[in-house]
């Protein structure tokens, strides 16, 4: 005879609960750390992962957004490009990873939502040594770049520098599509 608690055989309610405790126990791991069943190619390699910022500068550069053809010449102003950068780095021992917030657009009127997700990169990690291949990673309409850390940190691992450009869209305005 099989015990039943809350209508459900006893076995289940031990599987559910080691389920529910497993999932617990991964919701903080980077999404950059493939599950055990991921497929082969999902493993990080063997490296440690670095992080940068950077914020490239065009300066006097002609603002076409701001273009008035009944007043000539163009205005001109610095152009300003954000640029996350994940790279093989010489990981120092006791090193703390980065946790990556931002805000992704919404369907308005809502406001953007937030998000914080653990990463695997250690910010201005000592860089490896030797020459990597160069990747550049353009998140999607509306996205972020941190917000693509599962595959830039996971190429990153395995060797590549990658660059997450930030461009800053007008998501869901009209007026600001070419």
């Amino acid at each position: 005879m099989q015990r039943r608690t809350a209508g459900l055989p006893v076995r289940i309610v031990c599987c559910t609960v080691g389920f529910a405790a497993a999932v617990a126990s991964q919701a903080d791991d980077p999404p950059s750390r493939p599950a055990t069943d991921a497929p082969e190619l999902a493993r990080l390699g063997p490296h440690a992962v670095g992080l940068r910022t950077l914020t490239l500068v065009q300066a006097d550069q002609l603002d076409v957004a701001a273009l008035d053809p009944a007043t000539q010449p163009a205005p001109t102003r610095d152009r300003r490009l954000t640029v996350e950068v994940w790279y093989p780095a010489t990981q120092a021992s006791g090193a703390t990873p980065v946790t990556y917030e931002d805000a992704m657009d919404s369907e308005p009127p809502a406001p953007p939502s937030k998000f914080r997700i653990p990463g695997l990169a250690v910010r201005d990690a000592k860089p490896a040594p030797g020459r990597h291949p160069f990747v550049i990673v353009s998140h999607g309409y509306g996205n972020v770049p941190v917000a693509m850390s599962w595959l830039t940190e996971n190429l990153a691992s395995k060797g590549y520098v990658v660059a997450g450009i930030r461009h800053d869209d007008q998501y869901l305005n009209p007026s600001g599509l070419p």
